[in-house]
């Protein structure tokens, strides 16, 4: 299966990138004057002194902030409306988003519903959603990019590993998204586990964010496969589940099946040549790389059951990751079937 020759871009956002990028931000041409500060409902924002500084900035910009402090994890929809409800009250003109993931997907529903009528499943395009148009603009959103703790450092710096790690085996793999994706593998592999032991070793956690933000550029100009797609179902009926965690535990069981139908192959050794393999020859030596890769960053022993996850919900994930995001299984390199997916499930469960 060749690379596709062909690509579209258009990611209209501007980026600052690096260590001590925040304490430009009041510098910055904001695009509005009064913003809906969201983070996290847990604390490390604030003891790192990462949301004082923020607040900061805002007021040096001229901006006024109302925290909004709730997000989840996994954020569940009446967050995002009480996010959007919280920005009509007090008459907030763009979002700022300061945190992980979670934060950043939550104020992308936050900004659909605080400039639009009704509720957020109305917008949703797939799944149970009723695919109705945005009519209004979404409140513009300025996302600052933050993970304090280890252990969600590791969580999120898998997470950005597998979304090119996908968009590499991926059929809608192209000759951007390939040069993004290798690129981020290298930078993550070589860097996630002196981020995790070290959170002071600027060094290592400017690549990792390196491979972060070209992780993200990938699914503009590629595609994630379904392994995305297996995991938002387990966390979606366990919401205490980290995204990243769920992608830990599935990862070397979804690898591997891929692996044992022997489809791109030679993307699986150049794979494990970017995560420090230099003398990779078999489709292997990716899943021993991505083994060592989870024992260096402390996140090998993952148990889905200490979740509460137990192997009778497995036939109800996989239905439930093929109904509510299944336009990422085309993407896949081979078909899944619903029972491919139970035995990733069943192979990945401790």
């Amino acid at each position: 299966m060749n690379t596709d020759m062909h690509y579209e871009m258009f990611v209209p956002t501007r980026t600052l990138f690096g260590a001590g990028t925040l304490n430009k931000l009041g510098e910055q041409k904001l695009p509005g004057k009064k913003a809906l500060l969201m983070i996290s409902n847990g604390k490390s924002t604030r003891a790192s002194g990462t949301l004082a500084r923020t607040e900061e900035q805002l007021r040096k910009a001229g901006v006024e902030s109302v925290l909004f402090d709730k997000v989840e994890a996994n954020p569940l929809k009446t967050t995002v409306m009480a996010g959007g409800a919280a920005a009509r009250e007090h008459g907030c003109d763009f979002i700022v988003a300061l945190g992980g993931g979670s934060v950043m997907d939550a104020a992308k529903g936050v900004a659909v519903v605080a400039a639009n009528d009704g509720d957020l499943w109305d917008y949703v395009a797939f799944g149970t959603g009723k695919g109705k148009p945005i009519a209004n603009r979404p409140l513009p959103i300025v996302a600052v990019t933050t993970t304090v703790p280890a252990k969600f450092t590791a969580f999120q710096g898998f997470d950005a590993l597998f979304h090119s790690t996908e968009a590499y085996i991926s059929r809608r793999a192209n000759l951007m998204s390939d040069m993004y994706a290798l690129t981020a593998i290298e930078h993550i592999a070589k860097h996630l586990p002196r981020a995790v032991r070290d959170g002071n070793d600027i060094e290592a956690r400017t690549h990792v964010s390196w491979g972060n933000t070209l992780s993200g550029s990938v699914m503009c100009v590629g595609s994630c496969t379904s392994e995305h797609s297996l995991e938002h179902a387990l966390s979606a009926f366990h919401q205490e589940l980290p995204h990243g965690a769920g992608l830990i535990m599935i990862s070397q069981a979804y690898y591997a099946h891929f692996i044992r139908l022997g489809v791109r192959s030679e993307r699986f050794v150049k794979m494990a040549k970017a995560m420090g393999v230099e003398d990779a020859s078999v489709p292997e030596d990716f899943l021993r790389a991505l083994e060592k890769l989870r024992n260096d960053c402390g996140v090998g022993d993952l148990k889905m059951s200490d979740y509460g996850i137990t192997p009778d919900e497995f036939p109800k994930m996989a239905r439930n990751a093929k109904d509510s995001m299944g336009f990422l299984f085309p993407a896949d390199p081979a078909p899944l079937s619903d029972e491919d997916c139970v035995a990733i499930y069943r192979a990945s469960y401790k």
